[in-house]
């Protein structure tokens, strides 16, 4: 049986904390958890080797904002956009 590899993009805001519960219970070792700290294309490659992704945090119809919590981004930049598609 295959385990399901969840990763889940939630860019650290306080005023997020709530979403975590939308999360809690997948188990730690199916889940990969990305708050910040790597680019857009490490974001990517990430995206290609997970299953199944879920996306929390600020966004807007255009994605979902790095709020300056990835390398090389303004709070206004997107870290989930058209690009990933």
């Amino acid at each position: 049986m295959s385990i399901l590899k969840t990763l889940i993009i939630h860019p650290e805001d306080d005023s997020t904390t709530f979403l975590c519960s939308i999360y809690a219970e997948i188990p730690e070792n199916q889940r990969t958890l990305i708050t910040g700290g790597i680019s857009k294309q490490e974001v990517a490659d990430l995206i290609q080797s997970h299953q199944q992704i879920i996306l929390c945090g600020h966004g807007s119809p255009d994605g979902l904002f790095a709020i300056s919590k990835f390398t090389n981004t303004s709070y206004t930049d997107f870290i989930i956009d058209s690009d990933m598609v």
